[in-house]
């Protein structure tokens, strides 16, 4: 995508220099090793030899650790470093596990260094937050509308209580989505579920492959290997956690759906954002119980309360989405983007 190629870009042609590339999760580690070296760029991830390139790859986890600073002010002084790239920045301030090493990670930007702060999605809100818990003044800040034209919002209330009737609905709304939008052997479908309970069942409910921390690294890169290059009905879908939110990158994802209830807004519109890379129209379903609707005390101080609002929203899902992250007041899709549920059945009203 375009956040990507602005580093592998430069890397390409400054090949004295070092980027050092900062990224929260290991499936972005495997797919940016391979754009690398798709562009012949030397690259390395920091974790598994110790070693600089031109493209450097490294947890946040290990910038604060010794051996990394050493070696990183000797590169510094022979002036190696040409810049810092932070991809997905805004977990910086939405994951807790990143909070924890937020001063550490703050004493880095004391170096003589050029850092760069990525993300597709940052609400107004959170970029506040970030510039003031990192204290960065004097910055130049380009921004771009973040609302995904080519996704189709839609939300369902499950008929049922039941688990298994709620596990067939899904079944039911995907089976006559292949049929309606005449999907090839390429197009991929992703399910996020709440619990690692839940996607194990539902997967094995749907005949599918899953996807969580429980599987250990060598079962999850195999998982998603066969998610990327093997087409047959059981890689076609994949049941996840949110660990694959922000970090799965296959271009002909046409349908993504939330089944239940999910852990923020920001998470939600990240996972939503997995369809239609390609440009393509993808369509992203919520699945809910009509309860999550409510506002709940363990809301506080989370953007859970935006999800909510999503949910019970009645004109048009992009208000609350495009208020969200933009600011922007929006009270209908326009014709340029696929149309959410809410405008699609007040259009077919008008037409009665």
């Amino acid at each position: 995508n375009g956040k990507s190629l602005s580093y592998l870009l430069t890397s390409s042609l400054i090949t004295f220099k070092i980027t050092i590339v900062i990224i929260p999760l290991i499936v972005l580690k495997a797919d940016i090793l391979n754009r690398a070296k798709s562009f012949n760029i030397p690259c390395s991830v920091w974790e598994e030899n110790r070693e600089f390139k031109n493209l450097t790859l490294i947890s946040i986890e290990s910038i604060i650790k010794e051996s990394f600073i050493v070696k990183l002010i000797e590169l510094i002084n022979e002036k190696k470093i040409d810049r810092f790239i932070i991809d997905k920045c805004h977990l910086l301030i939405t994951s807790s596990h990143y909070r924890n090493i937020m001063f550490r990670f703050r004493s880095l930007l004391l170096t003589k260094c050029q850092f760069v702060f990525l993300t597709s999605t940052l609400p107004l809100s959170i970029e506040k937050q970030l510039m003031n818990h990192l204290s960065l003044q004097n910055i130049s800040i380009i921004r771009a509308p973040s609302t995904r034209n080519n996704i189709v919002y839609k939300a369902k209330i499950f008929d049922s209580f039941n688990i298994e009737n709620q596990f067939t609905e899904v079944r039911t709304y995907i089976e006559d989505f292949k049929i309606t939008s005449f999907l090839n052997n390429k197009d991929k479908i992703i399910i996020f579920g709440p619990s690692k309970k839940d996607v194990n069942s539902l997967s094995s409910f749907l005949n599918c492959s899953f996807y969580h921390s429980d599987l250990g690294l060598l079962e999850q890169n195999r998982v998603l290997n066969d998610f990327f290059n093997v087409f047959n009905d059981f890689n076609r879908i994949i049941v996840s956690t949110s660990g694959l939110e922000e970090g799965i990158d296959y271009s002909s994802v046409r349908l993504v759906i939330y089944f239940k209830f999910c852990w923020s807004f920001i998470g939600f519109l990240q996972g939503s954002s997995r369809g239609g890379r390609d440009l393509r129209p993808s369509e992203s379903c919520f699945f809910y119980n009509k309860s999550e609707e409510n506002d709940k005390p363990s809301d506080f101080d989370s953007d859970r309360t935006e999800l909510r609002k999503y949910l019970r929203e009645s004109i048009c899902r992009r208000k609350v989405i495009d208020l969200y992250l933009d600011n922007n007041i929006t009270e209908e899709c326009l014709p340029f983007q696929e149309m959410c549920d809410l405008c699609t059945e007040r259009e077919e009203l008008k037409n009665m």
